[in-house]
């Protein structure tokens, strides 16, 4: 009898229980995939002894075996380089919490880079699409 009661009692607390729900493996595995572009990209600028204005093509860049870009763009620009590309509100969020809130890591709402961490707010250019996902280096040379 006891033997029952405690099992009765274990299958009572377990239904009480709410097991954490499954994250969504997409959103992550999309945020990965554009902060792995983000630093293969960065390595490959930095490594130019010259930077030249303009899109920086996939096929100049140096990437992991078995690495597909499927959206992610980069483009340099008055000595900016900007990475961007379409993503959902999931997948901006994510990788802002994977590059723990960085400033460099935003999206173009209005024509302006948010959020905003300077005065005036940063302009966006027009190449860039409302909504993307952004991530801006400055370069120094």
């Amino acid at each position: 009898m006891r033997m029952f009661a405690f099992l009765a009692l274990g299958i009572m607390l377990l239904s009480l229980y709410s097991f954490p729900k499954e994250k969504n493996s997409t959103v992550e595995v999309q945020a990965m995939n554009f902060l792995m572009y983000r630093d293969n990209v960065r390595n490959y600028v930095f490594k130019l002894d010259k930077i030249i204005p303009g899109v920086i093509s996939d096929k100049d860049i140096e990437f992991p075996i078995g690495f597909i870009n499927k959206k992610w763009k980069a483009q340099i620009e008055k000595n900016i380089l900007y990475i961007y590309g379409n993503a959902t509100q999931q997948e901006i969020n994510q990788v802002k919490k994977q590059t723990l809130y960085s400033h460099s890591v935003g999206q173009k709402k209005n024509g302006l880079f948010y959020p905003h961490y300077t005065k005036p707010p940063m302009v966006l250019p027009n190449f860039i699409k409302e909504g993307d996902l952004v991530s801006i280096v400055e370069i120094v040379e």
